[in-house]
């Protein structure tokens, strides 16, 4: 039997490489990235791995919070802080 895990290359209506927009919890401005990785089986919601285009690192997102648009992701800050803030106080 073989133990590695098929890597998946597309999840809902995303597919690995394309560019998405999202928050992260110490800037305001939305950042770009590239989709690098599909976790839909993470215990805390289905993931995402970027290559963050803006800083050059790679980050780690619930797939609820990435967007097509900076502005769709703008309009979501208040969403995700409040999801973010959810997972550090409980």
């Amino acid at each position: 039997m073989n133990s590695e895990k098929k890597e998946i290359q597309k999840y809902k209506n995303w597919t690995i490489g394309d560019i998405v927009w999202f928050n992260i919890w110490t800037e305001k401005r939305p950042h770009q990235g590239e989709i690098k990785i599909f976790h839909p089986d993470d215990k805390t919601a289905p993931a995402v791995s970027v290559y963050d285009l803006t800083n050059h690192i790679w980050r780690s997102l619930p797939i609820k919070f990435i967007f097509s648009t900076r502005e769709e992701a703008k309009d979501s800050r208040e969403s995700y802080l409040k999801f973010m803030e959810s997972l550090r106080y409980g």
